[in-house]
């Protein structure tokens, strides 16, 4: 079951459970997932390189940017039957994303697209 993403907003999917969810990169989901995981977008990244995260951690992480919502719990469960990796995986990249501005879109091809700016 895979969900639509915006990837020019740094969205990123995650399957669990047989369920599709949307991680998205919002102002309000972001300081969610800092004030349930206690750690800072930066901190989050690091300690996601370096193995060095804890399930529940992850779990919080995941469900403070999910759509459609889910806690924790759910979460939770779902990577102990299936493994943490994948999520493991797609947090990472979300959150690169979310940091550099979700420019996804010109890594992969090399190309800047042209912003348009207010005057």
């Amino acid at each position: 079951m895979m969900v639509k993403v915006n990837k020019q907003r740094g969205e990123a999917a995650l399957d669990l459970g047989g369920k599709a969810y949307r991680l998205v990169p919002t102002y309000t989901n972001l300081v969610a997932l800092e004030d349930a995981t206690g750690m800072g977008l930066i901190e989050m990244v690091v300690h996601l390189s370096e193995g060095a995260v804890r399930i529940n951690t992850l779990a919080k992480a995941v469900a403070a940017v999910a759509e459609p919502e889910v806690d924790e719990e759910t979460i939770g469960q779902h990577m102990a039957e299936q493994g943490v990796s994948d999520a493991l995986g797609q947090l990472a990249m979300f959150l690169v994303n979310a940091l550099s501005g979700g420019k996804e879109e010109e890594q992969s091809t090399g190309k800047k697209k042209a912003v348009k700016r207010k005057a």
